[in-house]
């Protein structure tokens, strides 16, 4: 994969373009009220790209500072984002701008699972394979019928927001096959400790080597906006360590 791919790759992974369902309202806070996007053509947890109707918007350039307001029943309420205009094109009945949310964070705290989810539904779909010398870890402990506490060390083989795919040797493999929850503990690069439940997805062999996939239960007491964003981070950083070695 060439650098140009890779770069690509690392902005796509958090870009989504909102579906009807999602149901994402945005709109431009001016003098005179507000003014609604006919369209958000793509959102990503640091921005959006938005049609405005040319007749009722008033002309932005590169550079300004707006405020914008986002509505959706993933929020906690209506939101204000202070953002800054990164490029405004005149359309013939339209102007379109791309904003980056000054401080995407204030938007996230207030999201629900779902909302959160959202905005990185790219990153859910896929994952990233640690590096080498990634002090990455992950442990699993059994559900309480098997009358065991123990954390048992597996081997991560890719990790996303959505999940996580670990390599166990043969003991933990006879128990996992007749499980369908899990707890895990994952302590990323820098020692923050995410510990959350997950359910048992699929198991694979190849090599001699036994693989599960979990799907992490970001819910109820686990859910934790701050340890998916700690996860997304760690991935774009992965992104950008590949890209260097790439473009060196």
């Amino acid at each position: 994969m060439n650098a140009e791919s890779l770069a690509s790759n690392r902005r796509s992974i958090y870009r989504v373009h909102p579906e009807s369902n999602d149901r994402i309202a945005l709109a431009l806070l001016t003098p005179r009220g507000e003014v609604a996007a006919k369209e958000i053509v793509d959102l990503t947890i640091n921005g959006a790209c938005t049609r405005f109707p040319r007749t009722t918007t008033p002309a932005i350039g590169a550079g300004d500072r707006v405020t914008l307001l986002v509505r959706s029943p993933g929020l906690s309420e209506h939101t204000a984002v202070e953002a800054t205009v990164v490029k405004g094109v005149e359309m013939e009945s339209e102007w379109r701008y791309r904003f980056r949310f000054d401080r995407a964070g204030q938007l996230l705290r207030r999201a629900s699972g779902d909302c959160y989810t959202l905005f990185n539904r790219r990153a859910n779909s896929r994952g990233v394979k640690p590096a080498p010398d990634d002090e990455l870890s992950v442990e699993v402990r059994l559900p309480p019928q098997f009358g065991d506490d123990t954390l048992y060390p597996a081997r991560v083989r890719n990790i996303s927001v959505n999940g996580v795919c670990i390599e166990v040797d043969g003991d933990l493999d006879a128990d996992l096959m007749d499980t369908e929850v899990v707890d895990v503990r994952i302590v990323l690069p820098g020692g923050e400790v995410i510990e959350t439940g997950a359910r048992v997805r699929h198991r694979a062999e190849q090599d001699g080597v036994i693989c599960y996939g979990l799907k992490f239960v970001w819910a109820g007491p686990h859910l934790s906006l701050d340890h998916m964003e700690a996860i997304l981070e760690y991935m774009l950083e992965r992104f950008d360590s590949d890209l260097h070695e790439v473009a060196h």
